[in-house]
């Protein structure tokens, strides 16, 4: 089935010698009127002279002059995803190069001007951590939960030049064509041709998540949820957890692709993969719930089914019954009342009377 607001190609964008900023700045400046020039209107820079690292004919990134970075299998699955899907989630271990080529994709669209407007999100969570007051505007205030994203459009922008990179896109803020926002105010953004990076969607509300995803526009318009459950820092399990798996149901497949990167992805010190590798990167709420996702619903029932039963017969183990309360106590109770009807519907099979064959000649 086609999928919708399929993207052209944009791996050759971008080719050529960066520019200096002041070069590509000055050109629309000479262009402006002396009206303008007496009131100090500054005019803005045309997005689509820009000039962006370059993909080559092998597939491979040309950072720099002196830096090419060869995709990882992660990175070329979510390449492919981009062109043809509009909703994309994106989960993945630190280190695995989710920023990197979400950043060049999507201000590759915008320079193509498939879209017109790049809006970054990222909860407000300092991991408990609390810092105090913080100077300047929303954007600046919002700027140390954006920075990743913040640092990979400079690389691209200034093609391996972080400090020509940072003032273009210090002007690309200026003049809206990048937009930071927290999270709680996106519940009356519309994403008209704009596409809305969500950041550390681990720490996100489910509530918050569900808002961006129902943003989405039909033209010019895309949502990235950028995460790793693994570091989330509160209590429990991250949301972005249960938000993913619901998401990647069949249901959504023709909207919405969900990319899982893992230790075959990460370029960052061989530590940081040997961590992920042996799995010493999960956090112990995670632990605990992957250990419950193991079990399986089904067993889950079954062993609750078998200890009712034993109870109903005046066979009450002590253990057992410790247990089972400790599982219901830790259960939502939407899950008790789905195992319950599990429940009555294997007792319901059970005592279902078997068929009757007639006698002969009857």
């Amino acid at each position: 089935m086609p999928k919708k607001n399929k993207q052209q190609n944009s791996d050759n964008h971008g080719s050529g010698t960066s520019q200096d900023f002041a070069t590509q700045a000055a050109a629309p400046q000479r262009r402006a009127s002396n009206e303008n020039s007496r009131n100090g209107v500054t005019p803005e820079l045309p997005v689509q002279s820009l000039k962006l690292t370059q993909y080559q004919e092998d597939g491979k990134l040309a950072f720099s002059r002196t830096e090419t970075w060869e995709l990882t299998p992660g990175q070329k699955e979510f390449k492919e995803a981009f062109q043809n899907y509009d909703a994309m989630i994106l989960r993945g271990p630190a280190g695995s190069g989710k920023t990197d080529i979400t950043a060049r994709e999507v201000l590759g669209m915008l320079c193509e001007g498939k879209t017109d407007r790049i809006l970054l999100s990222a909860p407000i969570d300092e991991g408990g951590e609390e810092i105090g007051f913080r100077p300047g505007n929303d954007h600046e205030k919002m700027y140390d939960h954006v920075s990743q994203f913040l640092k990979a459009f400079d690389g691209h922008l200034g093609q391996g030049d972080f400090k020509r990179g940072k003032q273009i896109r210090d002007k690309l803020i200026e003049q809206g064509t990048i937009d930071i926002q927290p999270m709680g105010t996106l519940s009356g953004e519309n994403l008209r041709r704009t596409v809305l990076i969500i950041d550390e969607a681990h720490k996100a509300k489910m509530q918050h998540l569900l808002i961006s995803l129902t943003r989405l526009h039909h033209e010019g318009s895309k949502v990235i949820f950028t995460g790793d459950e693994k570091q989330h820092m509160s209590n429990g399990v991250s949301a972005f957890r249960t938000f993913a798996e619901r998401f990647s149901k069949d249901a959504y497949k023709d909207y919405i692709a969900t990319i899982n990167y893992d230790a075959n992805d990460i370029k960052r010190h061989p530590l940081t993969k040997l961590i992920t590798e042996n799995g010493d990167d999960v956090p112990p709420g995670l632990a605990a719930r992957m250990k419950e996702e193991e079990l399986g619903e089904e067993k889950i029932v079954s062993m609750l089914t078998r200890h009712f039963d034993e109870c109903a017969a005046g066979k009450k183990d002590p253990m057992a019954d410790q247990l089972v309360r400790i599982i219901l106590n830790d259960t939502e109770r939407y899950k008790i009342f789905e195992m319950l009807e599990q429940r009555q519907a294997m007792k319901d099979q059970n005592h279902k009377p078997e068929p009757t064959t007639p006698e002969p000649g009857a």
